[in-house]
């Protein structure tokens, strides 16, 4: 749906509600193919939403680890039990940020804007699986400098960058295959998300910063490579 709002620039959807909703300059100003990758990201958090997966205590868990919040700080208790905390009053580290700079739309789609998956729960495996669903794009990725959030600097990732990336990468999909691995065989969307994830897991575990090193310096070889 589209809200006649002037001068916001936005598309936002909630949690029990199955509607998508458009700021008319957000559709005005964009470009086809970026208004489908922002609707893409807010069916996503739809999907999300259903299979309740920011309500697990293990993803909480495991989004505290990623910010590095003291095992006995308040802000870790309160993301913990409430799935929330106060992100302005922690302090984000230099490799986390790297971590969620380098899932974020704005970086990990070219012509892509937008992502903060370090906010909250939900931003963040609504842009983790956003990338998912470009996983051709990762290989090429760990080669090209990241785009920071909430800078004008680009960082190019050292070998031990990538590996930790890559290494967050398996621990997300593998704790999220065991939140979501169907117990009834009918559950289609349940089964249809596991194997999506299986996939991806096996294309990712193939992957070493190396191999992806010498796949960048042939495409940068090659004059047929891709630009995109």
């Amino acid at each position: 749906q589209l809200i006649d709002l002037h001068r916001r620039n936005n598309a936002l959807t909630y949690d029990g509600r199955n509607t998508i909703w458009f700021y008319i300059d957000t559709v005005l100003g964009t470009s086809a193919q970026e208004l489908h990758r922002i609707a893409s990201h807010e069916a996503l958090h739809q999907m999300i939403y259903q299979l309740r997966l920011a309500h697990h205590p293990e993803m909480r868990r495991f989004f505290a680890d990623l910010w590095n919040l003291d095992k006995l700080s308040m802000a870790r208790y309160q993301m913990v039990t409430t799935g929330w905390f106060d992100s302005k009053k922690a302090r984000l580290s230099t490799s986390s940020r790297l971590f969620f700079s380098f899932i974020n739309e704005k970086n990990f789609m070219r012509g892509m804007n937008g992502g903060h998956s370090h906010d909250n729960v939900d931003e963040f495996l609504t842009s983790f699986i956003h990338s998912l669903l470009y996983i051709e794009k990762l290989e090429r990725n760990l080669h090209t400098p990241v785009s920071m959030y909430g800078t004008n600097a680009r960082h190019l990732l050292k070998d031990q960058e990538k590996e930790r990336i890559l290494d967050l990468y398996k621990q997300s999909i593998n704790l999220m295959l065991q939140m979501t691995e169907p117990a009834n065989p009918a559950d289609h969307s349940k089964w249809k998300f596991t194997q999506f994830l299986k996939e991806r897991l096996e294309t990712i575990e193939q992957i070493t910063p190396h191999q992806a090193e010498s796949l960048q310096a042939s495409r940068f070889a090659s004059p047929n490579a891709d630009t995109d």
